[in-house]
């Protein structure tokens, strides 16, 4: 099977004073077989372009229907006695149409030209020399079958002032002023200076619009265009969905690879996923959830969830592995001195380098209870550590806090508290 089944070319002008389709690939032209035939319907006659422009060299050709989209280049047949003009036509099917790459159809185009047509060397072997040498995507897939269409006979006409400009108008031919013209010719604006009666000239810029391609794990739009900002989704099991937002500028990156009109999507090895860390402050049997605390695990602000019925945040493994825990509590609120004998300043307590040495695995979802007792008249303060919530596999740590603060009438301290097993294994 032909890695180029998905395409269609055809060779249709002035041969030997006659006006023929000389080669068609992969099927030889039959003309006696209408159904074969169906999908030459729509090239028309290449001599259009001297009507066009006189003064052009050559010209190329884009036409869309439900079958597929065509591309021709218009050129003069030297080796025809009248200097006639020869259509070379490539065909993608529309079922394959993902499969376009401006370049590689430039570049077939004019390989047929100078390698086929130029030396007369009109064969089937040179055809797929040719799509072999113009980088054109092979895929393995059943020919595709042709409907029966009536085109328009409406012309239009845009002009281009460069290669790279006339890539970009193959690469994206389904733009919606198409659809109203049979035809759109496409001339180099050096031999384009005047407006041709009955045939409309386009101006508008190309609508880049891809199609995006997305592994598992990945979701993110189905399309999307030059210019927007494309939020890629990442989803990995026990980590809270990353998003990634790229710029759509036709420019390869980590996260996503151009190929033709589509957008491929990429996995990157070290993408920064944050799971959630829960952490639950209680003091003399109050359970704080307002601002008198504050957290921070690796840098993070942890703020109180009542979803989740402590203070909470995204974290990055690497925060977990590496960060510290640092926790203040306002001194100065009553629930810390019921006698009311002391006038506190704005004093905080600190935990600080409390470091979480997390052996990571899948999911972890760490919750902290700290029980802090008050030392009233030297008696020793109760101090218990409670543990915690669930993860998919046993993590085992242990934590150095000290706590330190003294004030007029009291003492509170918490001194080189150790727990063996801060988050606990539940199946």
């Amino acid at each position: 099977m032909s890695p180029y089944n998905y395409l269609k070319i055809d060779f249709y002008g002035q041969f030997n004073d006659d006006t023929i389709h000389k080669l068609t690939y992969p099927e030889p032209f039959n003309p006696i077989d209408a159904a074969s035939q169906l999908w030459l319907s729509p090239i028309t006659d290449p001599r259009a372009i001297r009507t066009l422009s006189p003064m052009a060299k050559y010209g190329y050709r884009v036409h869309r229907d439900i079958n597929g989209t065509y591309f021709s280049l218009l050129t003069r047949y030297e080796r025809d006695a009248r200097r006639g003009y020869v259509a070379i036509t490539v065909m993608i099917a529309a079922q394959y149409e993902s499969l376009i790459d401006g370049k590689a159809i430039f570049n077939l185009l004019n390989l047929l030209k100078t390698n086929v047509l130029d030396t007369n060397n009109i064969t089937a072997v040179a055809v797929e020399q040719c799509l072999d040498a113009s980088n054109m995507p092979s895929k393995n897939v059943a020919p595709p079958s042709i409907t029966p269409v009536q085109s328009s006979s409406q012309q239009a006409l845009r002009v281009y002032s460069s290669n790279e400009e006339l890539c970009d108008i193959f690469q994206f031919p389904g733009q919606a002023e198409y659809d109203l013209y049979g035809e759109v010719f496409l001339i180099n604006k050096l031999w384009c200076n005047s407006t041709v009666p009955g045939v409309t000239l386009l101006t508008s810029p190309i609508i880049k619009t891809y199609s995006v391609a997305m592994p598992e794990g990945v979701t993110c739009e189905s399309t999307t265009q030059t210019g927007n900002i494309l939020n890629i989704t990442y989803h990995k099991p026990g980590y809270a969905p990353l998003v990634i937002p790229v710029t759509i500028n036709g420019i390869n990156n980590q996260y996503v690879h151009y190929q033709g009109a589509t957008i491929n999507i990429l996995t990157p090895i070290d993408l920064p996923f944050k799971q959630r860390v829960s952490m639950r402050v209680r003091i003399n049997g109050h359970s704080y959830s307002d601002n008198s605390v504050r957290a921070t695990v690796g840098g993070e602000a942890m703020h109180y969830s009542s979803q989740h019925g402590a203070y909470s945040t995204l974290v990055t493994k690497q925060a977990l592995t590496e960060g510290n825990i640092k926790v203040s509590v306002n001194i100065d609120d009553p629930l810390l001195d019921p006698t009311g004998k002391s006038q506190h300043q704005a004093v905080v307590f600190k935990w600080l380098m409390a470091l979480l040495s997390f052996v990571m695995g899948a999911a972890i979802a760490a919750g902290i209870t700290w029980v802090l007792m008050k030392d009233n008249g030297g008696n020793e303060a109760a101090k218990q550590p409670q543990a915690i919530e669930k993860a998919d596999t046993t993590h085992c740590a242990s934590t150095n806090r000290d706590l330190n603060h003294k004030s007029e009438n009291s003492t509170w301290q918490l001194d080189s508290l150790k727990s063996e097993r801060i988050i606990t294994h539940t199946k």
